[in-house]
């Protein structure tokens, strides 16, 4: 009935930042069908630089389903997009998801080109940090060790040097994306920092992804009871309830204010 109401009043434009929004706030599949509205609405009204934020949160998305070549091309576009319309601040953070594209492809010296590229245009810690532990694990899958130690080196010094208490999950996330070939151990692990660092900040675009990466892996008793809490945090956040943080072991105390 929204929908129809604002198509009616002529609202498609704000309608759009309603999909786009909605769908950054659900995992993977979900998610899709929104954000992909929300890319041709943008496109339709000739909002070139909104289509291309769109499309940048698409390809994460499409990453997280589970479909890197799908990443691969939203990204490629919105780069060319970028470039063609001479706005490059934010360059960093396509190239970054396209190197980690790249490497779940198998297109590993590719991935290093893009990583590489989007290591100068990055300008904070937790930039700095994504883009340095991705070109980790790229250098480690192109058997220069030396070269992937030293990258995440840098990853955990601009971690620490932030202060900027998501970065953990955030790193989390982004050594999923990069974890092809680890052990489920090592992957649950990884889900478990980051769902426990974003429930910590009641950060809900980081629950989202979170989630869609566990909801990927082989269901095991404890990634069981992580999709719940994730879920429950989620519904919460939505509805102004968070009683759930009182029942969570790791989480012994919380103050929320909603207004």
């Amino acid at each position: 009935e929204a929908r129809t109401l604002m198509e009616r009043g002529g609202w498609r434009r704000d309608l759009a930042f309603l999909l786009k929004n909605g769908g950054s706030m659900k995992d993977g599949v979900d998610a899709l069908p929104l954000i992909g509205e929300a890319v041709s609405t943008f496109d339709d009204l000739g909002e070139r630089q909104l289509a291309t934020v769109a499309r940048i949160n698409l390809a994460v998305e499409q990453f997280v389903a589970g479909d890197p070549g799908a990443s691969a091309t939203t990204l490629r576009r919105a780069l060319d997009d970028m470039r063609r319309s001479g706005d490059l601040t934010r360059v960093n953070t396509p190239l970054n998801n396209l190197g980690l594209a790249l490497l779940a492809l198998g297109e590993v010296e590719e991935a290093e080109a893009a990583l590489l590229a989007a290591r100068p245009a990055s300008v904070d810690g937790w930039e700095r940090a994504a883009v340095a532990n991705n070109l980790s694990a790229c250098l480690r899958r192109l058997g220069r060790l030396e070269e992937a130690e030293a990258a995440l080196a840098d990853a955990e010094a601009y971690e620490k040097a932030s202060g900027d208490p998501s970065v953990p999950g955030r790193l989390a996330l982004t050594r999923l994306g990069a974890s092809e070939g680890a052990s489920n151990d090592d992957r649950l692990g990884l889900i478990r920092t980051a769902a426990n660092v974003f429930l910590a900040t009641l950060d809900l675009r980081g629950l989202a992804v979170t989630l869609g990466f566990a909801r990927r892996d082989p269901l095991s008793g404890e990634l069981r009871g992580i999709r719940g809490e994730l879920e429950a945090a989620i519904a919460g956040i939505y509805s102004g309830d968070v009683s759930f943080l009182c029942g969570l072991d790791h989480f012994p105390w919380a103050i929320v204010l909603f207004e």
